[in-house]
């Protein structure tokens, strides 16, 4: 019996290190282009303190989450699921953009894992995978398009603030 135990267990080990040594094969390019992001962009340098927060969530609720997982039953929704995230990535690979890779790295650990048989277990690792999620820095053309209105609206509004203070006329060449 406890030779058995032993045996399973050892399997398991196997298995999950043979798993993760295909994930960072697998997401090497884009872990590493996300980590640079991280390093170099200030807009972007949250998301270290976020990776950190997160994994210290999920090493704090590990009991609870092998717990809350039914070892027992069997579901397909993990093969699914784990194909489904394969395509995107593979997809967002031919993309021009690192981040469209790069975001699966954080939005599908859960779908690497044994999916959770168990919705208490999902919500265990929610909190992580939304830290994780927020790490990802948003692509550079989605935030530009967002900020330039925006930056146009503020410039508008100081231009407008100095004419009125000053009553000397101000005008706008650009966005400084």
């Amino acid at each position: 019996m406890q030779y058995a135990r032993r045996e399973r267990l050892a399997i398991t080990g196997a298995l999950v290190a043979a798993a993760t040594g295909a994930l960072v094969a697998l997401y090497a390019r884009a872990i590493a282009g996300l980590a640079r992001e991280w390093t170099s962009s200030p807009d972007a340098s949250h998301g270290l303190i976020l990776l950190v927060i997160a994994c210290a969530i999920a090493w704090h609720r590990r009991v609870q989450f092998v717990q809350a997982a039914d070892g027992r039953a069997r579901s397909n929704a993990g093969l699914v699921l784990l194909l489904a995230g394969l395509t995107i990535y593979l997809v967002g690979l031919l993309g021009a953009d690192i981040f469209s890779d790069a975001d699966l790295v954080n939005r599908r650990p859960e779908r690497h894992r044994v999916v959770p048989r168990r919705a208490r277990a999902a919500r265990l690792m929610a909190v992580p995978l939304v830290f994780l999620l927020m790490a990802i820095p948003l692509p550079s053309l989605l935030v530009n398009s967002v900020t330039l209105p925006l930056q146009f609206v503020a410039s508008h509004i100081a231009e407008s603030v100095l004419t009125l203070a000053s009553g000397t006329p101000c005008f706008a060449t650009g966005i400084c």
